[in-house]
């Protein structure tokens, strides 16, 4: 077992940990990571790469050009925090109101710098290129094809990308990935309810469309249960309801939105068509019209054999046989690190940050999600070895 860079990542602890705690004390959300974006920027240019800003909201990224030939190796990390309150009580708590880095970008971050600066002190055994992208918008699943238009695959031209994403269902110090479809697909749907409003007190008189979205929530579960084949996992959960302004007033028309998760393209087109038919259904029962809206978003993320397959070698040169883990079914939450999957072969690997005896135990998007500290040298050893010469 080659611990040489485990050990120089180590080395880096504290500072990784003052990386991470600035990073997670100043969230920003969705396409608005300005601070963000002049920190990373300020970190790699003092490590002497030159950096580049996408134009508009695509990210940025830098370059280090190793000492011996190879190919370009992407290292992804997104950047952006939630929408949510943190409510940890750190000392490193989030010092901006209503925002909160609660699904581990800040790490992601943080190993991505640390591989960058490890790396560099070490350009000499870097085979080709390396180029770290630091992509904007993940939470709202935007920002990947925003930096992909934008040309962040080229000049120079990205031959295969690695990314991470820390999960809390893992014991932390673990790596966990798997070939082939590793996680869902992501889309929306909403559907609009028109019926006729009137007085509460007189229902017989109104086409009430909240009886009509009632049952059509009922019904969508059919779709899972009954509609598509028990061996493919799907998700069709509606999220938001939205009819009505007063107690006692029938509204005129009703809104409801939810989420679809598929691993299978097929079943994914088919999960459209059955919302269709079974708000048309409902809504024709019950007097109403309706009108149905898909919102394609991202595809599976499907990991590369062969990229996978490199990246479980390297990293059985640098961690132990138990923590690393072969996952056997997909997950199904979704991230837009599949658009670089749909353009060059790519590979996403999971490291845990489950610690109980560290507090370390809330799912990710909680308010009060933490993560144990001495898995950023793993994640960092992980991304420069990858990278490195045999």
């Amino acid at each position: 077992m080659n611990t040489n860079v485990l050990e120089q990542a180590q080395a880096m602890s504290g500072e990784l940990s003052a990386i991470y705690r600035q990073l997670h004390a100043h969230p920003e959300l969705s396409f608005k990571e300005y601070n963000t974006m002049e920190y990373i920027e300020k970190f790699l240019t003092d490590l002497g790469l030159t950096v580049k800003r996408g134009d508009k909201n695509a990210g940025l990224s830098a370059v280090l050009t190793g000492g011996l030939p190879g190919k370009t190796v992407g290292i992804r990390a997104d950047i952006d925090g939630l929408p949510i309150t943190e409510e940890t009580g750190l000392e490193f708590r989030s010092q901006n109101k209503g925002a909160m880095h609660a699904c581990g970008h800040d790490s992601h971050m943080t190993m991505a710098l640390g591989a960058a600066k490890l790396l560099s002190e070490n350009k000499q055994k870097v085979r080709g290129k390396v180029k770290f992208i630091f992509q904007q918008a993940e939470e709202i699943i935007a920002g990947a094809q925003v930096m992909i238009d934008d040309g962040v695959l080229e000049n120079p031209h990205v031959d295969e990308i690695i990314a991470l994403h820390v999960v809390p269902t893992l014991e932390a110090g673990r790596m966990e990935t798997m070939n082939g479809v590793m996680l869902a697909s992501s889309d929306m749907f909403e559907i609009t309810v028109y019926g006729s409003g009137g007085h509460g007190s007189a229902p017989h008189v109104c086409v009430d469309p909240i009886i009509a979205m009632s049952n059509i929530v009922i019904a969508l579960q059919n779709i899972a249960n009954k509609k598509i084949e028990a061996v493919k996992p799907v998700v069709v959960n509606v999220c938001q309801m939205a009819a009505g302004s007063r107690y006692n007033i029938v509204p005129d028309e009703g809104y409801m939105s939810g989420t679809i998760r598929t691993h299978d393209m097929k079943v994914r087109n088919e999960v459209f068509e059955q919302i269709q038919t079974i708000a048309d259904g409902v809504c024709a029962a019950f007097g109403t019209t309706c009108k149905m809206r898909p919102v394609y978003s991202v595809q599976p993320t499907i990991n590369d054999e062969a990229i996978t397959q490199k990246l479980l070698q390297r990293t059985r040169e640098i961690l132990r046989d138990d923590q690393i883990k072969i996952r056997e079914t997909p997950y199904m939450f979704s991230e837009d690190f599949s658009c670089f999957g749909q353009h060059i072969p790519a590979s996403m690997f999971f490291l845990g940050t489950y610690n109980e005896e560290k507090g370390c135990t809330l799912p990710i998007h909680n308010s009060k999600y933490r993560i144990d500290e001495d898995i950023l040298p793993l994640g960092v050893a992980i991304f420069a070895n990858y990278c490195l010469a045999d």
